[in-house]
């Protein structure tokens, strides 16, 4: 399939960002625990291997017999989090987090594309009769919504239709109020801060104001809707349902065993009257649809987070256990099955009703079938696992590019991948016993760092498994190497900063230059480790750069070790730096840190030159990594909920704020020319992409 025209640049509906991430290429199976819903096979109903689903802003086709991708492309310019089949009109609904909103036939082409004014989007519904649109997010002000919207078709165009919208009250308010409710922007939010906050007036950096908010809304068989409201600080979640016109109606509290801390994980669709929610630890409320009373309650073997309806059964599959279960709705065990994928799985979808699954865990992809003894029998037998698709496991760490552009990744599990684009597939991959960290090329070489201590090298083309370059005494949790290639610098969890020669690179002894303890914490008079999170060298070479979790940055001689500055200004954990001369040839040193900021410096002075602020990003999060681009003067930065923020050094302007990862991002380079970024994220995609000025679609 050919790429749609409409998509094959960075289009932004009512942005004002200057700039937006084009993606290259994306390596990764989809991006399954963020998405509202998946098309499936219905997109294609004569190929049974054929499985559609987001993968962060791209849109992915998967042949899961021959493990392929059909086609991809970049739908959205960031995280796709909706996208949901509607049978009426054979067509698919796309959203993103910002609120883009994107209407496709079954061969991607565009029937509507608009901006919500809604942002913060992660879930939605269509209606009964497939006419309408259910929204979960936050409005303006940052208020939860949950907005209905009329599918209309106007001379041969369609277009969305703001029908009602309804957010979250006070408890005071519910209690008081008869309607408890009001249609279009009612606000106010129970905003409770914790004893340390109150008790010394402020709060620390990272501290996050906690609210309510519509995690998840369905329409009912009758169009009305039901949406969950999950309480925070230990009040219990509630259902509040809604007439068509946006009416409240009732409000029922969720009590999953007294457990007030109890998260909401998934809702299924509404079955015969009945609607089953999902909450942390596998256990399920069902509801009447039409009074939201509770018929029943069911505790799912292994802390089962997906469920779907087989027949008048539900069916729960658990997270790491591969355990099947079927429950009556009245929560009765009736059948058990051992043997399915143990990949935290969180979503479910039929591929043959009765017979065959999709079951996808946070970074896999199965096709299972369900194999019965009779052509009766309600209940198979025996699970079969027909194919499945995975690569980076768990927790995607580590992200390098070499000159051939070729992009090296791991994870926590030992897996070590090299990615071409245009290929599927890894050109290379191993494994190692231990956790990866961070990984550096040099020339055609593959240095990899793990929490063992162990730094492996490796040369790809040679056939050959990596062997051990050297042990430290630490995890390795950082490297760098000097400009000429010879010198490798390493930041490990004991806060000892290493320096070691290779000459040549294949060398099986490596000179130790340097190995001293640079950072540390004094607690009752004791010397306590303060990991070092980050190395980077000085543009002449003469000096190292290291950030440490003790709220500090510090440059040594890298000749002698002896400590030349140390930068403070930091609240917490300094977690990433970065040292270049720019094309105008200032010096620039930049570093970001737990506390969401980012300190620009002269790189010859120190001197603080701007202070870059990213506590609007809503939401909890940290600082992770940072780039600077000097070729554009650019500071690129990621966060812990998935964004990328970049900034002109030079004015100090923000010029894009994008989230691009489901998951923490856990590694971010540019390649030599600086054209090209690639970035990896927990939730195990890795991305490579260009920086692009927006194109506004309105």
């Amino acid at each position: 399939m050919e790429t749609p025209s409409s998509s094959s640049k960075v289009m932004c509906t009512g942005t004002k960002e200057k700039f937006g991430f084009q993606v290259d290429f994306s390596w990764g199976v989809g991006s399954l625990r963020q998405c509202a819903g998946f098309p499936a096979r219905f997109l294609n109903r004569e190929d049974e291997n054929c499985y559609v689903a987001p993968l962060g802003s791209l849109v992915l086709c998967w042949n899961v017999a021959t493990m392929q991708r059909k086609y991809s492309f970049q739908a959205h310019s960031d995280l796709i989090t909706v996208m949901l089949y509607n049978s009426h009109l054979n067509a698919t609904l796309t959203a993103c987090y910002t609120g883009e909103i994107k209407l496709w036939s079954p061969n991607w082409e565009l029937f509507l594309s608009c901006n919500a004014t809604v942002g913060e989007v992660h879930f939605a519904d269509w209606s009964t009769n497939g006419d309408r649109i259910l929204l979960c997010g936050e409005d303006i002000q940052l208020h939860s919504v949950v907005i209905a919207f009329d599918l209309v078709k106007q001379h041969e165009k369609w277009e969305i239709r703001e029908k009602w919208t309804v957010t979250p009250k006070t408890p005071e308010s519910i209690q008081s109020s008869s309607s408890s409710f009001q249609e279009e922007n009612a606000s106010g939010y129970l905003i409770e801060a914790p004893a340390s906050v109150i008790n010394e007036g402020k709060p620390s950096s990272t501290y996050v104001k906690q609210k309510d908010f519509y995690d998840m809304a369905v329409f009912t068989s009758q169009n009305n809707v039901i949406a969950l409201l999950q309480r925070h600080h230990n009040h219990f979640s509630e259902a509040h349902l809604f007439s068509e016109s946006g009416k409240f109606l009732k409000s029922q509290t969720l009590d999953p065993l007294g457990d007030s801390k109890a998260s909401l994980m998934c809702l299924s669709p509404c079955h015969n009257g009945i609607i089953a929610v999902g909450f942390q630890g596998g256990i399920f409320l069902l509801l009447c649809e039409a009074d939201l009373s509770i018929t029943s309650f069911l505790q799912a073997t292994g802390s089962a987070q997906a469920a779907l309806w087989h027949g008048d059964y539900l069916l729960a599959v658990s997270y790491l256990s591969g355990i099947f279960s079927w429950w009556t709705i009245r929560g009765e065990l009736v059948h058990e099955i051992r043997g399915g994928p143990t990949n935290s799985i969180i979503h479910l979808n039929w591929a043959v009703p009765g017979r065959a699954l999709w079951v996808g865990g946070i970074m896999s992809l199965h096709y299972i079938s369900l194999d019965y003894i009779n052509p009766g029998d309600k209940f198979p037998q025996h699970l079969k696992q027909v194919h499945d698709i995975k690569f980076l496991e768990v927790t995607g760490c580590g992200v390098a590019m070499n000159e051939k552009n070729l992009v090296l990744a791991g994870d926590f599990t030992g897996n070590i991948f090299i990615w071409q684009k245009g290929k599927t597939d890894p050109v290379f991959k191993t494994k190692h016993e231990s956790s990866i960290r961070c990984l550096t090329w040099n020339n055609d070489y593959a240095f990899i760092g793990c929490l063992d201590g162990d730094l492996l090298r490796w040369l790809p083309s040679g056939d050959v498994p990596p062997c051990t370059a050297l042990t430290c005494l630490g995890g390795i949790l950082t490297m760098a190497w000097s400009h000429d290639c010879t010198s490798l610098a390493i930041g490990l969890d004991s806060g000892h900063l290493c320096l070691y020669l290779f000459q040549p690179v294949h060398s099986s002894q490596p000179e130790e230059l340097l190995n001293f303890r640079a950072h540390f914490i004094e607690r009752e008079g004791q010397e306590v480790a303060a990991e070092i999170w980050s190395v980077c060298w000085s543009p002449c070479a003469s000096m190292i750069a290291t950030a440490s979790e003790d709220q500090t940055a510090c440059i040594w001689n890298s000749s002698n070790g002896e400590k030349i500055e140390t930068l403070i200004g930091h609240t917490t954990a300094v977690t990433s730096m970065d040292w270049k001369e720019m094309a105008n040839g200032q010096l620039i040193l930049a570093t970001c840190a737990d506390d969401k900021t980012v300190h620009i410096r002269d790189g010859v002075t120190f001197e603080m030159k701007h202070v870059f602020d990213t506590k609007d990003i809503p939401g909890w999060y940290t600082l992770t990594y940072l780039s600077l681009n000097p070729v554009e003067h650019w500071c690129l930065c990621s966060t812990q909920n998935g964004r990328l923020v970049l900034w002109d050094c030079l004015s100090g302007e923000r010029l894009a704020c994008r989230k691009m990862h489901a998951g923490s991002i856990e590694g971010l380079v540019w390649n030599k020319d600086y054209t090209l970024c690639a970035t990896v994220s927990s939730d195990c995609v890795v991305n490579a992409f260009s920086v692009d000025e927006v194109q506004s679609k309105l």
